[in-house]
């Protein structure tokens, strides 16, 4: 008998051994791609709000107050990594994203080292498939940017899954050190946006246990205490009650459409299943929470808390603000592989099989992948950017309006005014200023007279006329400068007459 199945036995082996090897193999591969990926990632396109965060972060670095000396509608913690990178040079877009990646990275590593997994197969393969919807698809929600949406992203995904899951899950796991270290993190979500209010409390409720209330409430405390030093350091606490705050809540709803609590609950239910992908979203993320809740007794309220947290991620609609939504729900549908014990030799072949395929897809080699990158590359200089460098030195400031930040950034110019992008509720919130709180954008360029600058006069949304929120920095430019023929650029009047070629 022994003699008959031995060769079969050692057949199977070889194969399981060719098998482990072949995955190893694949796996390498993948993971060197998908750095090589995340690194063209890091000159892919830029975009308005985040050159915005990086000319912030720059002006902070220069020694300008957040809040008090420029305007800003985001937290103060999402200036933390710009204004730490700055302190050591000079750098553009691709090098601020450098934080956001390595943070995408510690994400994805606090699903490989969850207590939640009994299989390194599926850790890993968690892990994979985690990585490639962030590489993949998320740079369509501008995942790969530095944002405050991307920085809550990652920054769920490690609470939820060395902290949050493991507490409902496997409340065994869960340390004084884990208690500590994802209560700091959860308290840093309200200093990314006022509106992560909400989950935060969940999130601390859910996740507690008793036994760590004091390491919990320690981690609170810290990160809070953490953050308002910084706040301290770096900004103005009464501009961030005037601009995150109020401004936010009080005059920028008056030009949307509609921001009651009914239309904010609206727009979740509406980002919840407006068309299939939401749909399918909504379901996985639904399966995620069953599978916490049948690990809980009685009435499952964590869990019931836990899905109305994420759900009040979708809060400002479905589009980017609404990517760490999509982290949730990617966290939620891994929940799905607890089960997997182990992977047979069947699973094994179809796992090498989705791993080719996977790299294959992040190795650019597909037909027009390399070629859509490239022509999606972030420019190095613009025409505005060659007009600063003709006209100006590095010390002078400039303006760029309506919303033109990443010219503050390829022209290496900072701005003439803390307002450095312009908006109707900007010129509204001046009119009653609150807290001792005003930047005067009209009144900081008339003293500074920057000898270049940019105004695109952008209706905004279709509704809001430039002459009807920049009406006193237009008699400015008519008074004082001369624009160049056929282009939104103005040169002050001493400066175009000194130069004897046509601008």
């Amino acid at each position: 008998m022994n003699k008959e199945t031995s060769p079969i036995l050692s057949g199977q082996v070889k194969t399981e051994r060719l098998l482990n090897g072949l995955l190893i193999v694949v796996l390498v591969i993948f993971a060197f791609l998908a750095i090589r990926y995340q690194y063209f990632l890091l000159r892919h396109i830029e975009w308005g709000d985040e050159s915005e965060t990086v000319v912030t972060a720059k002006m902070m670095a220069a020694g300008q107050k957040l809040y008090s000396e420029i305007f800003n509608h985001h937290g103060p913690l999402t200036f933390l990594s710009g204004v730490l990178l700055e302190s050591f040079g000079d750098f553009g877009v691709r090098g601020h994203r450098v934080p956001i990646a390595l943070l995408q990275w510690a994400g994805l590593l606090s699903i490989y080292f969850s207590p939640l997994f009994s299989s390194k197969s599926v850790k890993i393969g968690c892990t994979v498939f985690a990585a490639s919807v962030m590489l993949l698809y998320f740079p369509e929600l501008l995942g790969h940017m530095y944002t405050y949406q991307a920085i809550t992203g990652a920054f769920l995904l490690i609470i939820l899954f060395l902290y949050t899951f493991p507490a409902i899950l496997r409340p065994d796991s869960v340390t004084p050190a884990r208690s500590f270290t994802g209560s700091l993190l959860i308290a840093g979500l309200p200093f990314l946006a006022v509106t992560y209010i909400p989950l935060a409390g969940i999130l601390f409720l859910v996740s507690l246990r008793k036994r760590h209330l004091r390491a919990a409430l320690a981690g609170t405390a810290v990160g809070v205490a953490a953050n308002l030093l910084f706040l301290a350091v770096y900004g103005s606490l009464p501009g961030y009650l005037a601009f995150h705050l109020y401004l936010n809540s009080a005059i920028l709803p008056i030009y949307l459409e509609s921001r009651t609590f009914e239309s904010f609950v609206f727009v979740t239910l509406r980002g919840l299943t407006s068309n299939l992908g939401q749909f399918s979203y909504f379901m996985g993320a639904a399966a995620g929470i069953l599978v916490l809740a049948s690990h809980e007794k009685a009435v499952p309220w964590r869990s019931i808390l836990l899905a109305l947290g994420i759900a009040s991620l979708l809060i400002r609609g479905d589009d980017f603000h609404g990517l760490p939504y999509y982290h949730a729900v990617i966290a939620l549908v891994i929940l799905l592989t607890l089960r997997i014990a182990t992977l047979n030799t069947q699973a094994k072949m179809v796992s090498a099989f989705i791993l080719i395929i996977l790299a294959l897809k992040v190795s650019l080699v597909l037909p027009g992948e390399r070629q859509y990158f490239t022509m999606r590359k972030i420019a190095e200089k613009t025409e505005f950017s060659e007009l600063v460098q003709r006209f100006t030195t590095k010390g002078d400031k400039i303006i760029a309006y309506t919303n033109r930040n990443f010219e503050y950034i390829v022209a290496d110019r900072l701005p003439a005014s803390g307002n450095f992008f312009y908006f109707p509720w900007q010129e509204k919130y001046n009119e009653d200023p609150q807290y001792g709180i005003k930047i005067d954008a009209c009144q900081q360029i008339a003293d500074y007279r920057p000898k270049v600058m940019l105004l695109d006069k952008w209706k905004v949304w279709d509704r809001f006329p430039w002459e009807s929120y920049a009406g006193c920095i237009q008699t400015i430019v008519d008074e004082h400068y001369t624009q160049v023929p056929g282009r939104p650029y103005y040169l002050r009047n001493d400066i175009y007459r000194a130069d004897a070629l046509t601008p």
